[in-house]
């Protein structure tokens, strides 16, 4: 199992609020990224916290023998720990208070994908010459991409795709998107805050595998070609693929 990641703060922001942490454990792979919320306050310590405690609760409690209902089950549980540590902190902080972000979970072995997703980051499966979105824009926009009403191109660009309608931070109880894919040997997972994917094409995350080894060079490759393409936002990505 093969992961990398990168992360930069653009050419425009001061601040870099978006974090990214990955990890291996035997054949499984962690992969969690965070987009804290630009204009509230303290975006970058929220963002830390969910990755940190994120990635601590991983490692110390993911059984490989776990059903794909208790699978589902942790993911909920996880999210719910965070977003609790995140509003204690702004008790124990008060200012702190405010402070939200988005969190992407990501679970990788041999044989499935799990998948935990609050915000409007992104997780994409590489499978074979497709990409496939397994997360959800927790937007207007995307709501209305969902339902429909508007296109993939058209929601780049939606007045309403900046409106969150889930973060972690917010409210005392959390309910996730939550979602887990059958994967083989070969498969790829790319996750990408929204500097990232709103800049650049499926072609540039198609390419994860011919960096073979290299996966933090792909997910340099991939913030430098979003910020080469525009993107003024903070920039991360991470990735992962299944091994032989």
């Amino acid at each position: 199992m093969l992961t990398g990641c990168f992360t930069d703060k653009g050419p425009v922001r001061d601040m870099n609020e978006d974090y990214v942490k990955c990890a291996v454990s035997g054949d499984t792979a962690f992969l969690v990224i965070a987009d804290g919320l630009g204009g509230a306050p303290y975006g970058e310590v929220a963002s830390e916290i969910a990755c940190d405690e994120s990635v601590n609760i991983l490692i110390s409690d993911w059984k490989r023998n776990f059903s794909p209902e208790e699978r589902a089950s942790f993911l909920l549980r996880l999210f719910n720990r965070v977003n609790g540590k995140i509003l204690r902190r702004c008790i124990d902080e008060p200012h702190l208070t405010g402070m939200c972000t988005t969190l992407t979970v990501v679970v990788l072995t041999p044989e499935f994908c799990s998948i935990g997703h609050v915000g409007d980051s992104r997780a994409y499966l590489v499978k074979d010459d497709e990409l496939i979105m397994i997360s959800c824009d927790h937007n207007r926009a995307g709501r209305l991409l969902f339902e429909g009403v508007i296109t993939e191109e058209e929601a780049r660009t939606h007045p309403a795709r900046n409106l969150l309608t889930m973060v972690v931070g917010e409210n005392t109880y959390l309910d996730p998107h939550i979602k887990e894919l059958e994967v083989r040997t070969g498969d790829a997972v790319v996750l990408m805050t929204d500097g990232v994917y709103m800049s650049v094409g499926e072609d540039d995350i198609l390419g994860v595998r011919s960096y073979g080894y290299d996966l933090d060079g792909y997910c340099k490759n991939l913030v430098s070609k979003a910020i080469g393409q525009g993107s003024s936002d903070n920039c991360t990505a991470a990735a992962a693929v299944i091994c032989k």
